[in-house]
């Protein structure tokens, strides 16, 4: 529980939605009843400073406009306020005992056809209590009442009846028409005689909801309620008004005149300020609180069962809230999620669908930087007493339960389902359903379930043009949701790897260069009988986020480089074909491509064994901390807005091609797409709440060779989540160590994919020789890169404790005498090709010591 001094208005959470309240102490609208009372007082004062008995009776002379209006939309707790007015001022000095407040009248009881909303202002005059009573005791001021009452019917039925009558009688009933606001104001006189009160207050709710009468019941409001004797407190809309108002001005200029839209439009809603200007003051509109003045009213405390004793802040609650939905994210690029609640009823509907929760709350000491903390470090933290029922789960399942009845919680229920969908995850759960969820299937978007939300534009427009030019299925485009309920990035349409050299795949692959190849390649039907190879991005994003949030077993690296990658145009079109060349380049460079037959299990095995290992050490992970679906939301949207766009550095080929090499190209995307990734996760993450200030990089990145930690990505996104942790203790440095950031550049997804591109990018001078041939010289010098691999992969063997290329080169310097040493080198060449073998031994023995000097001496200083 918290000091209860410090919260003067109570929330009672077990209440639901109830508009009538016991004690002032729950009105939450307190300063809007403060303000209804002193324009009360100043009309109570005005009838007491009264010279001389019946100085008001004549309404001509004390004829005034002091309606009050009560401006909000629907659920803002306007009818709240009116049905508590009653209980309010009883407490308020000056106002005891001298108003006459009458039940909130409802202009939607006219019926079809009843146009006078006069008849059901008195008639709520006569139903009240005050009133009954007083008639009932039969004396002299309850018969003026109703020989006036009389007065006023007469005049009503005057009116009504007009339209039938001629000649005497029809001008005898014009002139009561002029008189029934005569008579309305001495029927109030009389009331208030009767009743011993100095001033009715008439609260008429909605006004502007009776949309057929709006016009009408704001013309009674001006034409009756003038008098000094009554002041109406009308609730509504008045945006909503003005627009009943000036369209009705509009519709009576048009009628009969021929008038220019575009003046007549203006015209009307000028008249129409006007016209509110006179019956609803400026300084009589009070603007009822909005959802945030409650939300951030550190007056305002929640309380369960009977009691004052608050348990939690109002503004503690929305922390809270904010976290649950935003958790690390830091808002950087439109990253926030506000919480869709947009009134005061909204806000008591979620309190009480999840009440049972808030009580084993236990955050009202804790700063708002110290929930986000807690709450990325583990939720339970704040659970009083080890209360199972508030669990992250449980708050994740109510929320969504919420939301997904709400019309405007598309965006939370879905970020809420797949938190609740990570966290029950199962050891036997599979990589592919980690981003199944339709938070991540734009898609599924224009699915029934989601006609009852109000959506954003969809994708249907955007990605119809992003694809039209690679596929021709009019039908599949025509299918893509008009609306959705998040913004989304377009697909990746991936690189073709037709304008690139194959012919590396022979003399540069290994099992783990051809695990990154089938990692990043896909094959895609461009026609009913050819397949074209794309290199796609997306199963890199897959990889990483699943060993996030789940173990990876070999079956799970197995299917991802079956399925078609992540968010790319291949996977979400299935098996439609793709117009991805001119016929003349299909022909040329289409067409299956035959790859080298490696055994991957090896790799494979290693991988799902580093993945898991590296989930345990690290500290997050290995407590069974997820990420939150909001989160990896916008990493989605990031990265594959990135990768989609036509200059995308990340798949850059322009001056990077590697003599032509697709292997070195694919390599070099991989890296930079884990690169970005990381980066990424640090523009979301970074802020104050890891002590790590919040300036970020917005450059691109690097190639693969060149040095990634000295760009702008790495230095500001990345190294400030890598600092030693001196103090484990201490909370900001604890929350470090929840930074997925920090976990993901330690994945050994990055280690196998920079060993590929080192593997890949050994280079060896050429050879210069103007005697021998251009064909000669090729395939020499692809012979010495070859033979410059097999040395490196030999050396490292054979030296693994040294990881510098030029230690293992001096290492080899130094026995270039040593006989022993070569030939164990030309053991280990036995497995190769004889025919590459016979050439390699034809540039020389290798144990001659001039050949070896000149081999060594060819090895660049830098390689590995």
């Amino acid at each position: 529980m918290t000091d209860s001094s410090e919260h003067t208005i109570f929330l009672p959470i077990n209440q639901g939605e109830q508009a009538k309240q016991k004690n002032r102490n729950t009105l939450l609208a307190r300063d809007v009843f403060q303000k209804i009372a002193e324009l009360l007082k100043n009309s109570v004062a005005k009838l007491e400073g009264a010279t001389k008995c019946g100085e008001f009776d004549d309404l001509d002379e004390h004829r005034a406009h002091e309606a009050i209006l009560i401006d909000g939309g629907r659920g803002t707790g306007k009818s709240s306020v009116l049905v508590n007015l009653q209980m309010y001022m009883d407490g308020e000095d000056g106002l005891k005992n001298k108003l006459l407040i009458l039940k909130p009248v409802d202009p939607t009881l006219l019926e079809n056809g009843d146009d006078l909303f006069l008849n059901i202002i008195v008639a709520a005059l006569i139903r009240d209590t005050q009133i009954k009573k007083a008639l009932n005791k039969g004396d002299r001021k309850s018969e003026e009442f109703y020989e006036q009452l009389q007065k006023l019917g007469n005049a009503l039925e005057g009116v009504q009846t007009q339209k039938e009558k001629h000649g005497l009688d029809k001008l005898r009933a014009f002139i009561g028409n002029h008189g029934i606001a005569d008579e309305v104001h001495q029927l109030f006189k009389c009331a208030l005689d009767l009743t011993d009160k100095k001033l009715i207050v008439l609260p008429i709710d909605d006004v502007d909801t009776s949309l057929q009468h709006a016009f009408e019941n704001m013309e009674v409001v001006r034409k009756y309620l003038a008098s000094p004797f009554v002041v109406p407190i009308i609730s509504g809309d008045l945006d909503l008004y003005h627009d009943v108002t000036w369209r009705d001005f509009y519709g009576r200029i048009v009628k009969d005149h021929k008038v220019e839209l575009i003046d007549a439009k203006e015209r009307s809603k000028d008249l129409a300020n006007e016209y509110q200007r006179k019956v609803l003051p400026f300084a009589r509109r009070i603007d009822v609180p909005n959802i945030n003045d409650y939300l951030n009213n550190k007056e305002i405390g929640l309380i369960a069962g009977g009691g004052n004793s608050v348990f939690m802040g109002l503004p503690k609650l929305k922390c809270w809230l904010d976290a649950l939905l935003n958790e690390r994210v830091n808002g950087v690029e439109n990253s926030a999620f506000y919480l869709p609640i947009f009134s005061i009823r909204e806000l008591v509907q979620l309190i009480s669908q999840v009440k049972d929760l808030l009580v084993n709350l236990d955050i009202e000491k804790c700063s708002e930087k110290e929930i986000i903390r807690k709450l990325i470090c583990g939720a339970d933290v704040f659970v009083k007493d080890n209360a199972e029922k508030s669990n992250l789960m449980s708050w994740y399942k109510e929320l969504r339960d919420y939301f997904n009845c709400h019309e405007d919680g598309a965006a939370a229920y879905l970020v809420m389902s797949t938190n609740v969908e990570w966290l029950g995850l199962s050891e036997k759960s599979e990589i592919g359903e980690v981003l199944y969820g339709d938070l991540f299937k734009p898609l599924n978007h224009g699915l029934l379930k989601y006609g009852r939300f109000n959506l954003i534009d969809g994708i249907r427009e955007t990605w119809g043009a992003h694809v039209a030019d690679i596929l021709p299925s009019k039908q599949w485009r025509s299918k893509l949701p008009e609306q959705c309920a998040l913004p989304y990035p377009l697909l990746e349409k991936g690189v073709s790897s037709g304008d690139f050299n194959k012919k590396d795949y022979l003399f540069n692959s290994n099992e783990q260069i051809e695990f990154v190849r089938q990692l990043m390649f896909y094959s895609g039907f461009y026609n009913r009988s050819q397949e074209v190879d794309l290199i796609l991005t997306g199963r890199v994003f897959e990889l990483l986020i699943a060993s996030l949030i789940k173990d990876i077993t070999e079956k799970d690296i197995r299917d991802l480089l079956l399925r078609a990658p992540f968010y790319s145009v291949l996977e979400l079109a299935g098996t439609k074909t793709f117009n991805l060349y001119d016929e003349e380049i299909n022909e040329k460079k289409a067409g299956a491509t035959k790859y080298p037959n490696f055994d991957l299990d090896g790799v494979i095995l290693s991988l799902v064994k580093a993945i898991n290992l590296w989930r345990k050490e690290h500290f997050l992970l290995s407590r069974e901390v997820k990420p939150h679906a909001w989160l990896i939301y916008n990493v989605m949207n990031k990265y594959f807005n990135q990768v989609s766009v036509g200059d995308s550095w990340i798949l850059d080929q322009h001056g990077y091609k590697y003599d032509n090499s697709i292997l070195k190209y694919t390599a070099d995307v991989a890296i930079r797409s884990f690169e970005s990734i990381c980066a990424i996760f640090g523009s979301f993450e970074k802020s104050d709440i890891f002590g790590v200030g919040n300036k970020i990089a917005f450059v691109n990145g690097s190639v693969a060779s060149k040095d990634f930690e000295k760009n702008q990505l790495y230095l500001q996104n990345i190294y400030p989540f890598l600092r030693e942790i001196e103090n484990p203790l201490d909370s900001v440095e604890f929350t470090i160590l929840s930074s997925f950031t920090r976990a993901l550049y330690s994945h050994p997804l990055k280690d196998l994919l920079k060993s590929a591109f080192d593997d890949l990018t050994l280079s060896v001078p050429e050879i210069k020789n103007d005697r021998i041939n251009k064909k000669a010289k090729y395939k020499e010098v692809e012979i010495w890169k070859y033979l410059s691999r097999a040395v490196s992969k030999f050396l490292k063997k054979k030296y693994p404790e040294s990881k510098n290329g030029d230690a293992i080169k001096l290492l080899a310097i130094n026995n270039e005498n040593n006989v022993e040493f070569y030939n164990e080198f030309e053991s280990s060449l036995n497995g190769y090709e004889s025919i590459m073998w016979e050439k390699i031994k034809s540039l020389g023995k290798l144990s001659n010591t001039s050949n070896v000097g000149k081999f060594f001496n060819l090895m660049p200083k830098d390689n590995a």
